[in-house]
This record gives structure tokens, C-alpha cells and sequence, in this order.
């Protein structure tokens, strides 16, 4: 009889056969392209040139962006519903099918689903004639190098970009087989929950006994839709073991999908841009397919990148939340440091966030969403709640990598330094899996034991944005309730919060700052960018005691002149920015904004002189502002005639 390692091993060979298999080429794309270094909208790249790129042709300078161009075409007979695209232009690429931007690729996503293409005969005559294919990709800035130092003298730390980075891979249209696909994320499903489980249990041995039926039962040795049948039949007879439910002590996560998108960090401002529409494009794919399917989006300034730039991709956002599918939260208009800026400044995050969000959405945010950020000031707890926010989580305080005391908690009531308490709660990932090994760690890992019944899970791939894919939507079709692994509901953050309010087992308080122990040295780096931050502070502070000046005696200048150079300070004080993080495109482009926020005040003042000028006699009265909020002595040149 075969000991389990040869089981383990026969299992593990069928599933990469497997893998290996989903997807079936029927015909390869042939692709012009045009290079250039600035963003070109789809309806203007037709005005580039454009030119032949055979597979293996090299391209790709620090900056750069390519267009790629062809047709789709099938020959006659039925599309299958399975149709899609695996492009070879690689990472970072938008693509679209007759002026649609229907996926995008990155690291995690590789193929892009045409199946809305059949199933209308006047798309399949198109289809079959050619149908438009686009595909706008970024090359990059080179070697992303994140740990480095010293640096003595002379010494590069980040490689310069001296030729091209990218290779142009084959394009080909086929088919991915949705049998074969099911079928693997089921067998994925048992192999991770069996290694995952504790061992010697009677669902231990019902995991591995579904796993070596799956070998005796599929035949891989078939072809087409030979395999395909195979394929199904395998799926129906591991069934029984998919049907096996928890008990009612089983712990309930609360799941949603996310892509974490730092607005610059290893790129800068204008990459973020496409990095959104990447992003959306393919969360819309998968509301497309997925009905249960709910996606939060945080940071109301990369939604109004995305108004400006790509409004019709804007305006499926706004469908979608009006629908209840997606939920735009997160209280800020970026996802701020709060150590650095000024109070004011923390002030004016969530006064522009929740502006942005009540405005366009008709969404009241209710939740400090900051999973990312280096440390959270104790005077946050009285602006989250004075601003109307209710409850903040984050992932960060648990990324002990350093070494350092574990953070004690994960649900807990901050308390802020004024006394103000706030409901809080850390969840583990911002980039969670939800794979069965995921999940039960999700909750088996939590620093906090006694009460802690739930968690917070925000699923899909980030930081360069791009989130959920098909995946994890599978596994949690098959891991709402399953037998070992915690159950699961896709809600809204808010829903774990209003529940946690009303058990009242949320008792433990935490008072003062929340620190941070990891990335040490951020607060002492980019001092031009912080000192750049603090004067425009000043200046805008100082500008707009000049308007309440003349909004008294004259009131004809609005206040809303100085609305965007607020929001130019707010997305410098983002948490990869304003700590110093960022590449030094990124400084340089903060530094410049931040001066033009300075000469934006400097104008203002002026435009409130002349005006309050105008309402005294000339030559007999001198204005006198103190804009600091405590009286000072100054020497004051006395202009002659003045009283």
C-alpha cells in the first residue's frame, strides 16, 4: 500500500499538471508599438508612431511608457465563453478591447477574461472581422532598492536606468478553461486546509482522502473537452467534503476586498494615476463576475484622480456605490502620517475626505482607515471624534519584525491624550489571502485571546495598488462555512464595529500614543521635505486669518482660493512622503508643491491687502495682522502720513 509521502507526492504532480492546463492557446496576437514619456490618453496614442514589436523586442527607459496596438480576430465557428487574453507586454499594463478597458496586468494578474464577448451574434461577427485591441504599459524607473545604507562618499545605492527593462513577450487568445480552474482551486482548498488542520483528526483524514480520490478520479491523460468532463465528474464526487459545516462556536471574519495603493512611494504622482485604472479595471471584472463581491476603497484623492483622468471608469465607481458594492471609506483624504503634520493639518484630512466622499457619494465616513502608517499621535482620538469619525483599525502596530514589545491588543478603546476614547481594532494584513492556511491564522495568530470572536480581513494585493483577483473570490466561495476554518461574510468594516459596539466585550483601553517600533530613521530623513511641509503650514495658517481679515471688513475674496493648495499640503503629508520613504522623484515633485503652495499664499495676502486697502482713505491707516495665536512685540516700519 503507497505510504502518504507517495501520496503527498503523486497529489502535489497532479495538481501542477493541472495548473499547467488551464489555459489552451488558439491563435497569437501580433502587437505594434509606440514609446513616448508622457501619459497619452486611449483616444489620442492613434497620433503616435507607431511601429512593428516581434516577440523578444527590447524596450523600456527609466519613465517610459509604451502603447500597444492589434486586432483580435477568430476564425468561424461558435467563441467559446471562456475566451481570454494572456498578453506578453507584461506588468503594469491597462488593456482594452474596442476602447473598453476590460483587466489589467500585474504580478497577480495574467489573463484577461473576453468571455463578454459570445454570446451575441453581432459581437461574434465583429470578432471574427477584428476586433480593436489597446494596451497602454508602464516600463518602470529601474532597481527598486529599499534597504540601503551607509552610504559613503561617491557610492550609488540605486543603480541609474542605462538601457531598456522590458522584453516584449508573445500575445496569445485562447481559452481558459473554467472546469479545469474550479477543479484546482478546490483540490488547492483541501491541500491547504489538510496541512493547515491539526493532524490525526477524523477531518484531517477526510481532507487527505478527498485529496487521493482526486487523483484516482481525474484523467489528466485527456484532451479538450475529454478533460473538461473529467474535470467535472472529479468536482462531484469531492463534493461531500466541501458540504461538511461548522459548529456554533466558529469565529466569523468579516472580509472585503482591497487594494492597498500608496499615492506615491517606489513611483511618483503620475504613475498612480494608471496604477487606479489598472486597479478598477479589474475590480470591475470581477463585480462583473462575482455578485457577492463587495471592494472598499479608501483615500478620496485617488478617486478624484480617477473623475479627472478616467470619468468613465468614475462613473461605473459611482454605479457601484450607489448599488451598495463598493464602499468608499476611510475618513481621510489621503492616508496621512500623523506624527508630522500639524493639528490643522490632521483636521483638514478628514474635513476634505468626508467632504469629498458626502459630496460625490452621499457617504458619511464613519471609520480612521490607516493600515499602513508609522505611528498614530495621541491626539488623534479627540480629532477622529471631533470630526465625526467613529472607529480606526490599522495592521501596522502588529508588524513587530524588529523585535520590540508586541503590541497586547485587538480590540481595544484608544484613548487619546485629552481623555477621548475611540473604538479601535488591528487586523494582521492589509493584502490578506483568504485560503483556508490565511484564514485560520487570521484568527489563530491574534495577540488578544479572551473575547475576541471575529476579525477584520481585507483581502487582495497592494501597495502598488491592483488588489483581489479570481481567487481569492473562489476560496471565499467554498470558505464561508468549512468544516476547520473560520467562517466568513463579506460586510462592511463598520458592520464589525456596530457589532462589537452592541456585545460591549470591547473593555480594554490603551491610552496615548499608538507607537510604532519598525522603520526607524523615517522621521529624521528628507529634512527638505519636512521643512518644506512646515512652511507651507505657516503660510496657509497664516493666509487664511488674512481672509477671515477681509471676509469682516470686505468679503470679497472667497476662501475657496486657497482649497487647493490645502489639498496639494494634505497628499504631501502622505505616510511615504512626508516621513521620507519615497524615491527622490518623489521628494523633488513634494518640495516643488509644497513652494507653490507658499507663492499661492504669498498671493492671497497680497490680493487681501489690496482689497482691505480699498476700504480705508489711502495715505491714513496701517493695517496691522498678528496671525499667531499669541500676542507678540514686532518692530513695524511706520509708513509717513500713516495713523
Amino acid at each position: 500500500m503507497p505510504t502518504q509521502m507517495e501520496w503527498k507526492r503523486r497529489i502535489d504532480r497532479f495538481i501542477e499538471q493541472l495548473e499547467s492546463r488551464l489555459f489552451t492557446p488558439l491563435g497569437d496576437v501580433d502587437l505594434a508599438m509606440a514609446r513616448t514619456f508622457d501619459e497619452i490618453p486611449l483616444e489620442a496614442c492613434d497620433g503616435l508612431d507607431f511601429g512593428p514589436a516581434p516577440v523578444g523586442t527590447p524596450w523600456g527607459l527609466q519613465w517610459e511608457y509604451a502603447w500597444f496596438r492589434g486586432r483580435l480576430a477568430l476564425p468561424d465557428g461558435p467563441i467559446p465563453p471562456d475566451l481570454a487574453l494572456r498578453p506578453g507586454t507584461g506588468p503594469d499594463s491597462v488593456v482594452y478591447v474596442d476602447g473598453h478597458p476590460c483587466g489589467a496586468l500585474d504580478r497577480f494578474h495574467d489573463t484577461v477574461d473576453l468571455g463578454w464577448l459570445a454570446g451575441d451574434p453581432a459581437r461574434e461577427a465583429d470578432l471574427r472581422a477584428g476586433v480593436d485591441l489597446r494596451i497602454a504599459t508602464y516600463a518602470g524607473h529601474g532597481e527598486r532598492n529599499g534597504h540601503v545604507g551607509p552610504v559613503p562618499p561617491d557610492t550609488v545605492t540605486v543603480r541609474p536606468v542605462t538601457g531598456p527593462q522590458r522584453t516584449v513577450g508573445p500575445s496569445r487568445l485562447g481559452r481558459f478553461h473554467e472546469d479545469r480552474y474550479q477543479l484546482l482551486v478546490d483540490v488547492r482548498t483541501l491541500r491547504e486546509a489538510h496541512d493547515t488542520l491539526p493532524k490525526e483528526t477524523l477531518r484531517s483524514e477526510d481532507l487527505f482522502g478527498a485529496l487521493c480520490t482526486f487523483t484516482m478520479t481525474v484523467d489528466l491523460e485527456l484532451d479538450g473537452d475529454d478533460l473538461d468532463e473529467s474535470c467535472r465528474a472529479c468536482r462531484a464526487a469531492l463534493a461531500p467534503v466541501f458540504a461538511c459545516r461548522n459548529g456554533s462556536t466558529s469565529p466569523l471574519l468579516t472580509v472585503f476586498g482591497h487594494s492597498h495603493l500608496d499615492v506615491a512611494w517606489k513611483w511618483p504622482l503620475a504613475e498612480t494615476r494608471r496604477k487606479m485604472e489598472r486597479t478598477l479595471s479589474n475590480q470591475f471584472a470581477l463585480l462583473d463576475r462575482y455578485p457577492e463581491y463587495r471592494y472598499f476603497q479608501s483615500q478620496p484623492y485617488l478617486l478624484d484622480m480617477v473623475k479627472v483622468h478616467f470619468p468613465a471608469l468614475y462613473e461605473r465607481f459611482r454605479a457601484e456605490v450607489l448599488a451598495g458594492r463598493i464602499f468608499p471609506e476611510g475618513g481621510m483624504y489621503v492616508e496621512s502620517d500623523t506624527n508630522l503634520p500639524c493639528g490643522e493639518s490632521l483636521v483638514r484630512q478628514f474635513l476634505a475626505g468626508r467632504r469629498f466622499l458626502r459630496e460625490e457619494f452621499g457617504v458619511e465616513s464613519r471609520l480612521c482607515w490607516l493600515p499602513d502608517v508609522f505611528g498614530y499621535s495621541g491626539a488623534l482620538p479627540q480629532i477622529l471624534a471631533g470630526c465625526g469619525i467613529e472607529a480606526f483599525t490599522t495592521s501596522k502596530l502588529l508588524w513587530a519584525y524588529n523585535g520590540g514589545d508586541p503590541f497586547p491588543y485587538v480590540d481595544f478603546l484608544w484613548e487619546g491624550i485629552d481623555g477621548t476614547r475611540i473604538p479601535a481594532h488591528n487586523h494582521n494584513e492589509y493584502n490578506s489571502h483568504t485560503s483556508p492556511g490565511f484564514l485560520v491564522r487570521a484568527f489563530s495568530e491574534r495577540v488578544q485571546k479572551p473575547g475576541v470572536r471575529g476579525r477584520l480581513v481585507p483581502f487582495g494585493y497592494g501597495d502598488g495598488g491592483g488588489g483581489a483577483t479570481r481567487d481569492h473570490l473562489e476560496y471565499l466561495r467554498r470558505m464561508g462555512d468549512f468544516e476547520g476554518v473560520p467562517r466568513t461574510r463579506m460586510a462592511h468594516p463598520m458592520t464589525y464595529f456596530d457589532e462589537l459596539a452592541v456585545s460591549g466585550r470591547q473593555r480594554e483601553i490603551y491610552r496615548g500614543e499608538l507607537y510604532f517600533q519598525a522603520h526607524r530613521g523615517t522621521y529624521t530623513s528628507q529634512s527638505e521635505t519636512k521643512t518644506a511641509n512646515r512652511k507651507a503650514e505657516e503660510a496657509l495658517l497664516a493666509a487664511e486669518l488674512w481672509l477671515s481679515a477681509d471676509r469682516v471688513l470686505q468679503g470679497r475674496i472667497p476662501p475657496e482660493c486657497l482649497e487647493q493648495a490645502w489639498k496639494d499640503t494634505l497628499v504631501a503629508q502622505f505616510h511615504d512622503i512626508l516621513p521620507g520613504s519615497s524615491i527622490g522623484r518623489v521628494h523633488r515633485e513634494a518640495v516643488a508643491s509644497l513652494e507653490a503652495v507658499r507663492t499661492c499664499c504669498d498671493t492671497v495676502r497680497h490680493r487681501v491687502g489690496a482689497d482691505l486697502g480699498q476700504a480705508v482713505p489711502p495715505g491714513t491707516t496701517l493695517l496691522l495682522l498678528n496671525p499667531l495665536p499669541q500676542e507678540r512685540t514686532e518692530w513695524v516700519e511706520w509708513p509717513e502720513g500713516s495713523r
